[in-house]
């Protein structure tokens, strides 16, 4: 399949979800060149803010925080990646992060995550981990073995570790925080 049928493909799947299309004017009032917080594998990701009823967006620093993730479109990778975020979109669990929408801009897809607090590595570099107490560590585990649990059994399997095979890898700098350090993948 040539990457102009990737991208239709792709577009199709992701208008059927249940997810809030965004305009690039839109995402441009989401977020800021000044907000990013880094690289990530598949392109930049940014700090941004949104309504958190509407998701429309926000003045910086007011409603709900999201990771504002950019994707160069025309990578087969890239696609693959997006693809993944569409199956974990069907899957509702208390430790996989929500998407909760996408725009297209020419041949960057953006998607829009909820935010949460800082990546399991970053922990790892600060000895924040080695700080906490024994019972939240505990718990830090059972979060990522219940996402993995969940996504081994659920009927999405085939879809899920497909994609993960190819395009996702449950190492830890794919392993979020939340404010309260329960996981999310």
């Amino acid at each position: 399949m040539g990457d102009a049928d990737d991208h239709q493909e792709t577009r199709q799947q992701l208008s059927t979800e249940d997810l809030k299309v965004f305009t690039y004017d839109e995402l441009k009032c989401v977020f800021s060149y000044k907000t990013r917080l880094g690289d990530w594998s598949f392109g930049k990701v940014y700090k941004g803010w949104v309504d958190e009823e509407t998701y429309s967006p926000t003045e910086q620093g007011t409603g709900l925080a999201v990771f504002v993730k950019t994707f160069q479109h025309h990578h087969s990778e890239y696609i693959k990646k997006s693809k993944l975020h569409l199956v974990l979109k069907k899957l509702s669990h208390p430790n996989l992060v929500k998407l909760i929408g996408y725009c297209f801009e020419g041949d960057l897809l953006f998607l829009v995550d909820e935010f949460y607090y800082g990546n399991f590595e970053d922990c790892l570099l600060y000895g924040a981990i080695s700080r906490l107490p024994l019972d939240t560590k505990v718990k830090m585990a059972l979060g990522i073995a219940r996402a993995i649990v969940f996504l081994h059994q659920t009927h999405h399997t085939t879809s899920v570790c497909s994609c993960a095979e190819q395009s996702f890898s449950f190492e830890r700098c794919n392993i979020l925080l939340d404010e309260v350090h329960a996981n999310l993948l």
